[in-house]
This record gives C-alpha cells, sequence and structure tokens, in this order.
C-alpha cells in the first residue's frame, strides 16, 4: 500500500494476532486477525464466505498495557464481508469485514487498542 492509500482511510489500521470467532447463520468460525481498525478488520477464516455476507463478530483485544489482563476488552458487534479471496494450498481464506453499526464503547476500546500498538508499527 502507498503512502496515498493509507492517508485515505478513515481510520487508522494496525497489524493485529488473535483470534475471534464469525458466526454466520448459526455456525462459529474461528478466525485469525491480521489487521483492525475501528471501521473493519482483516482475518483468515477457515472457509468461503461470500461478500455482502452479514456475520457477528466476538473478539477479545489483547492487553495493551504491562499488567496480564489490563486493557482486555470484548467486542461484540456485527459485521458485513467485504472480499474473501483463498490463500495458500491449505484452504484458508484471507477476508474483510468491516463493521457498519459499531457501537460508541466498542469504537473507543477499539481506538485505544489500535493507538496502543501504533507507535511500535506501521502497516
Amino acid at each position: 500500500m502507498t503512502r496515498k492509500q493509507s492517508e485515505r482511510r478513515a481510520h487508522p489500521r494496525i497489524k493485529a494476532s488473535f483470534a475471534l470467532e464469525v458466526t454466520r447463520q448459526g455456525a462459529v468460525l474461528v478466525a485469525s486477525a491480521e489487521n483492525l481498525s475501528r471501521s473493519g478488520i482483516m482475518c483468515t477464516l477457515p472457509e468461503e464466505v461470500q461478500p455482502m455476507t452479514r456475520v457477528k463478530i466476538s473478539l477479545c483485544l489483547p492487553p495493551t498495557g504491562p499488567g496480564p489482563r489490563e486493557g482486555t476488552r470484548e467486542i461484540r458487534t456485527e459485521g458485513v464481508i467485504v472480499r474473501c479471496d483463498p490463500v495458500g494450498p491449505k484452504g484458508r481464506f484471507e477476508t474483510a469485514i468491516f463493521f457498519p453499526a459499531l457501537g460508541e464503547e466498542e469504537a473507543l476500546s477499539i481506538d485505544r487498542f489500535v493507538k496502543g500498538r501504533q507507535a511500535r508499527q506501521t502497516i
């Protein structure tokens, strides 16, 4: 991504590495986060999900402070699959999920998490 592209983002995005659950039509898929912002998450899913599919997201933001549970925050929200592309030979799918209706409290928690990690990394 060029610098110009990153400047067009409405919210900062950071690399992320934690598990989350994506629920589609009652089926829970365990995913791995790749990056996160207030507007959405990029993750790897074990199966393909069609774009424009509505899903439920459940994730626990890792701690950002020195204490083992300091800053840990559970986020539950709805998402919409924007993109789902196969990656690698093992049937994994890189999936972009947009958060259309993130609550203010959840949005602030993600903002704090992103700002806490931003100084240490750049995408």
